[in-house]
């Protein structure tokens, strides 16, 4: 009987049929395919574990996939794994909040209490354009972003009296940021703790120092202000622009124009620059530092 059976099976298996593809208009055969159903069968078995075997090793070959499987990854390493993820993750929100304090007392010391929208980069174009247009000189491209080497200090003059920082490393090379008349000088008694440089209005403010952007911002009291980190922990401000050349996070090499003169801000009595260095801290007096106009 089972003899049969699987002669009976084995002949159907293996006899030939022939498909025909006739055209439903002229009724004439188009086309015609000659198929063994062992050989269907043999093409669905191998299509199916194709499928199968592709399924197991996406699933064995795919970390992430393994902690879905009960009993595949150890309990104690799984839990071990979240536990350090969750320390580095608060970790991380430790580190934003130190960062958050350090750019607020940025902006404290900027003066900086309230802001416009965030800078564009069209600013520096259009600028640009203006200066190119009008025959004057246009703002030459940024240089990589690679710090000055350190200059040799330069001591502060005796007998000053000023509450100037005692230098324990070597200061950077400072450059005057534009050509114009010292109009009032540091006073940190009466609260002035920068120097008031006049120049006509449209000059370009030039870094002091090479060193990255921290302050980009406008403030109702100082107007537009810029501040940039030097090496060796100094701060650099420019207040009172007409406009901003650096966006926050972009490198300013020494002698390259970061901002416009101008007079803004409500204790900006004219166009002027309002320079302050700041080190450690404290302020110190620039003229002590950079060689003004007369």
């Amino acid at each position: 009987m089972w003899r049969k059976l699987y002669e009976r099976l084995r002949e159907k298996l293996w006899k030939r049929y022939r498909i025909e593809l006739i055209d439903d208009v002229t009724m004439r055969q188009s086309r015609y395919l000659v198929l063994k159903p062992i050989t269907v069968v043999g093409a669905v078995a191998l299509l199916v574990l194709g499928i199968v075997l592709s399924t197991a090793a996406f699933v064995l070959l795919t970390p992430a996939f393994h902690r879905l499987i009960p009993g595949y990854q150890d309990p104690k390493k799984f839990e071990a794994e979240r536990v350090e993820m969750a320390q580095q993750l608060t970790n991380m929100e430790q580190q934003i909040e130190r960062w958050s304090f350090y750019i607020e007392s940025l902006r404290k010391l900027a003066g900086v209490t309230d802001s416009l929208p965030e800078f564009s980069q069209d600013r520096l174009d259009a600028y640009r354009r203006e200066q190119t247009a009008g025959g004057e000189e246009a703002l030459p491209a940024a240089p990589p972003p690679s710090l000055p080497a350190p200059a040799a200090p330069a001591p502060a003059p005796a007998g000053s009296g000023l509450p100037l920082v005692r230098v324990s490393r070597q200061m950077p090379e400072l450059l005057s940021p534009l050509e114009g008349k010292v109009r009032r000088g540091f006073d940190p008694q009466a609260g002035h703790y920068g120097v008031d440089i006049a120049a006509p209005e449209g000059s370009l403010i030039r870094a002091a120092a090479g060193g990255y952007v921290i302050v980009s911002e406008y403030s109702e009291a100082n107007g537009w202000v810029l501040g940039i980190a030097a090496p060796n922990d100094l701060l650099i401000f420019y207040k009172h622009n007409q406009r901003l050349l650096k966006p926050v996070g972009s490198y300013a090499a020494a002698g390259e124009p970061v901002a416009v003169i101008g007079n803004t801000g409500e204790n900006s009595t004219g166009p002027h620059l309002h320079l302050e260095l700041w080190r450690q801290g404290r302020p110190v007096n620039p003229a002590d530092f950079i060689t003004f106009g007369l």
